[in-house]
């Protein structure tokens, strides 16, 4: 009786355990998604999306870097956003297929950088028509964005 409940407990961790591994979320699915532990190249392999710790006003926030290989092949950061992201809320980093880098915060909304220049990116809101919304966020968010 001990043996076959040994069994079953045994089978039951593992049955349970495949099951954790098989449930990541989407933004560990997708190499276009950044997060602390995970930089994404951008679908050009020009650019490389990097996210940082940070705080604001006392509360533990994100933000990101752009970084470039420069002539050497060393990395190097050429933009690092000004802005910071609470991350009490949903928190979302990652490049569109016009390597563009968006953000999406559960606070404040839908926000991307386009490349301007060498070192200048031009952050733009989203707003809902006149940008069509990249389909990561479509997944994360589709009773907002369509």
């Amino acid at each position: 009786m001990i043996k076959k409940r040994r069994f079953y407990f045994g089978l039951l961790i593992l049955i349970s355990l495949s099951l954790l591994n098989g449930c990541s979320d989407d933004s560990q699915k997708n190499k276009a998604v950044a997060t602390l532990t995970h930089p994404a190249l951008s679908p050009s392999g020009k650019f490389v999306l990097q996210v940082a710790e940070g705080s604001d006003q006392g509360v533990q926030a994100q933000c990101f870097q752009i970084l470039q290989k420069d002539q050497n092949g060393n990395l190097q950061v050429i933009f690092s956003s000004p802005d910071h992201y609470r991350t009490r809320d949903a928190l979302y980093f990652f490049w569109d297929d016009a390597d563009r880098v968006w953000v999406y915060s559960g606070d404040i909304g839908a926000y991307y950088w386009t490349y301007t220049t060498s070192s200048n990116w031009e952050k733009s809101t989203y707003v809902d028509g006149k940008e069509k919304a990249p389909n990561f966020l479509k997944s994360i968010r589709p009773q907002f964005f369509h």
